[in-house]
């Protein structure tokens, strides 16, 4: 499974990353390298491998094609085959949250694919993916006046959009699983549902034909 670690620069995705794959902060991930950026995780009895790629959002918002060692080109096919996305920003940078809820989601679903690999079209306009919305850096706000998001307002879009929502210390090891447990159960669910709808495209369409 393909996931993706979306957010703008500075919002905590490398330490994100990190401590999912090491339990440890900042150790070296290239998100090049792929066999540092996989991870087996065992959900509701199940194994699942993860592909991970941490991406800089702000790539969708500045003119240039390439950062970070990756291509549109490859950036765009990630985007295309992603199974899953986290969307993360910073509790306390109102920027970081307007962009990945906007110009962030909005990219993502842009550029799913519109057919499955046997040609069907998926009814949906597009591939499903499973996502969770992500507010970091929670061990930072000493105050309520450091935080610029208030976990409401984060907590309405994501039931707004069927988004599960998580806020967190990307130091607690546990609820860093915690979501990545939540994202793979979204991703089956979401890989399930394309499947009925195109088992179901396809009857009503062998039955026209009769």
């Amino acid at each position: 499974y393909k996931v993706i670690v979306l957010g703008e620069q500075g919002v905590g995705k490398t330490c994100f990353l990190d401590k999912f794959l090491h339990n440890a902060h900042f150790t070296a991930y290239d998100p090049t390298h792929r066999e540092s950026s996989r991870k087996h995780l065992r959900v509701d009895d199940t194994d699942y491998i993860l592909d991970l790629l941490d991406v800089n959002a702000t790539l969708f918002h500045e003119s240039s094609q390439s950062r970070q060692g990756i291509s549109w080109s490859a950036l765009r096919q990630w985007l295309q085959e992603a199974h899953g996305i986290v969307f993360l920003y910073d509790i306390t940078s109102r920027e970081s949250y307007d962009r990945i809820v906007n110009k962030g989601f909005e990219t993502a679903c842009k550029y799913r694919n519109s057919m499955a690999g046997d040609g069907t079209p998926y009814p949906a306009c597009g591939q499903r993916f499973g996502s969770v919305l992500v507010g970091n850096k929670v061990d930072l706000v000493k105050g309520k006046e450091m935080r610029e998001v208030l976990r409401e307002e984060a907590e309405g879009w994501g039931d707004v959009m069927n988004v599960r929502f998580f806020e967190l210390d990307t130091f607690d090891n546990e609820k860093v699983h915690e979501v990545m447990r939540a994202l793979v159960r979204a991703m089956v669910k979401a890989e399930k549902r394309d499947e009925e709808d195109i088992e179901q495209a396809k009857e009503r369409a062998a039955g026209r034909k009769k």
